[in-house]
């Protein structure tokens, strides 16, 4: 290259349609899968947390 050259770069191709097919590909939310995860979860902390309270006094 010559000093003072001119360098042309393409665009890049818009990613838009691949994303589209990635968010129908998803499979749907199971919502009381969810809210029975959660649950487990919660009810595991407050027993630690009532634990350590009765170990701590």
């Amino acid at each position: 290259m010559d000093k003072g050259a001119v360098i042309s770069v393409g665009t890049k191709p818009i990613k838009e349609q691949e994303e589209e097919v990635a968010v129908a590909e998803q499979e749907p939310i199971n919502w009381s899968e969810v809210v029975r995860d959660t649950l487990a979860q919660v009810t595991t902390i407050l027993s630690l947390v009532l634990l350590v309270q009765r170990i701590s006094n």
